[in-house]
């Protein structure tokens, strides 16, 4: 009898650790590998993506709404850099072990890496994204990531199509 009580107490606190808030404990953030998709058409400078994550912790999925200046300079790879990531939109990221949620600093590189996205003489152009996220509990997070836009020639302009991420997110 005295251990099914050990035992209910023990699975007892177990559960009441785990749902204690996110704010009532100390943040050990790994970093996590990204992959995922563009989820619509960028408005008023705000490019909206959604995907999974993966760390020693385990999977994750992640959202965010990256506010970032025009790409329209973005017009030779290695122009360093050809536009910026701005203050403000959202990222969140949440898993078994780890919710986060943030937004981004100001400041970001963006940068061609590959492609042309005016001639449209590819079928892909390639951009280099970092930054900083300020997260709700305290504290920063870096961003990196690679951003490819799939593109087609229309109507004499180069036009995105589709749009994948892939990168890290942590300390």
């Amino acid at each position: 009898m005295f251990r099914i009580v050990a035992l209910v107490a023990a699975a007892a606190a177990a559960v009441a650790v785990t749902a204690a808030p996110a704010s009532a404990r100390t943040l050990v953030l790994p970093t996590y590998s990204i992959t995922g998709i563009e989820t619509g058409v960028p408005q008023d400078g705000v490019s909206p993506f959604a995907g999974v994550a993966s760390s020693r912790l385990g999977g994750a999925v992640w959202k965010a709404s990256v506010p970032h200046d025009s790409l329209s300079l973005c017009t030779h790879p290695g122009v360093d850099p050809c536009s910026h990531v701005t203050a403000g939109g959202s990222f969140s990221l949440s898993g078994l072990f780890v919710r986060v949620q943030g937004s981004f600093l100001t400041g970001g590189p963006i940068r061609l890496v590959s492609g042309d996205p005016v001639g449209c003489t590819t079928s892909t152009s390639v951009y280099s994204v970092s930054g900083q996220v300020q997260l709700s509990t305290g504290g920063t997070a870096t961003f990196a990531a690679l951003l490819t836009h799939y593109q087609v020639p229309l109507l004499g302009a180069c036009v995105p199509y589709f749009a994948t991420v892939t990168g890290t997110f942590g300390p």
